[in-house]
């Protein structure tokens, strides 16, 4: 398949979504980092593929970053790992422990 153009984010912070493309892939910017971020919430399977960043250059055209790979993997494919934090210090000598179960 071809590529298909998801956000495109303007230097005067004018944004543009491709077409079919919701507020599900919200873009933001760390202009201390002078980086772009994609975030997208609720991910469905059709989410994956490959992203690339692609930045405009008169006179040179596109320049396009290597890209990343999102892969979805199915609820049913895995398995939760359970992670025991050590307790904060309001905790310590409370007789509990925070746990996190990593999915």
């Amino acid at each position: 398949e071809r590529p298909e153009w998801v956000i495109r984010y303007e230097t005067d912070n004018d944004i543009y979504r491709g077409s079919g493309i919701t507020d599900r892939f919200q873009p933001s910017r760390d202009t201390s980092a002078n980086s772009y971020i994609l975030t997208i919430g609720t991910l469905e399977p059709r989410d994956a593929a490959v992203y690339y960043c692609a930045v405009w250059e008169s006179g040179v055209g596109f320049t396009f970053s290597p890209g990343s790979i999102l892969d979805i993997k199915s609820s049913e494919s895995r398995k939760p790992s359970l992670l025991l934090l050590p307790p904060s210090p309001d905790e310590t000598g409370t007789g509990s422990a925070t746990l996190s179960c990593l999915v």
